[in-house]
């Protein structure tokens, strides 16, 4: 999607959340211009961390198809879009993003409110206890949020991007 046709629908929605009203998401038609423009932006990173010769296998293509996809010369096929998750679970975002979407692991749909309560709290208790130290009160250093195990704070991200996906459901009535 253009960034100007991005930037209305984005403040548009903004302004209606404001009011309190319940406003759909916004869905502006897939162009070709723009699943090219998206598959680049997708692509981008993903050839500049691994090479388009290791995102081509990975994706199941060459790295011929990968580069012209890049350099929006071509229109990469849904299928290939696809494994791109293989490479990057939100690869698919900026799509789903169009729709007012976005992924989120499928563990994560209708997991109980208590597990989610209970892994943000015990994130919440170690940031508590990292911000009120000593050595940088108020402060996160690199130290202390070394000490936070990774796999907390990517169960507390599932777990609010499980209650966010179930509040937008709520919110729409699609739940």
């Amino acid at each position: 999607m253009s960034r100007w046709r991005h930037e209305f629908a984005s403040t548009f929605h903004e302004f209606y959340a404001m009011t309190g009203r319940t406003v759909p998401p916004s869905f502006v038609p897939l162009t070709e211009d723009d699943a090219r423009e998206t598959t680049r932006e997708m692509l981008l990173p993903l050839c500049q961390k691994l090479g388009p010769t290791r995102v081509g296998k990975a994706l199941g293509c060459d790295e011929k198809t990968v580069r012209n996809a890049r350099d929006e010369t071509s229109t990469l096929r849904i299928d290939l879009l696809v494994n791109a998750l293989g490479l990057d679970p939100l690869a698919l975002d900026g799509f789903l993003l169009r729709a007012g979407r976005r992924s989120v692991p499928a563990e994560c749909i209708g997991a109980a409110d208590g597990d989610a309560l209970c892994n943000l709290l015990k994130v919440s208790h170690l940031l508590s206890m990292a911000l009120s130290d000593q050595r940088t009160p108020g402060a996160l250093d690199d130290a202390e949020l070394m000490e936070i195990p990774s796999d907390a704070l990517d169960i507390c991200a599932r777990a609010i991007a499980a209650m966010q996906t179930r509040q937008s459901a709520l919110r729409t009535g699609s739940n």
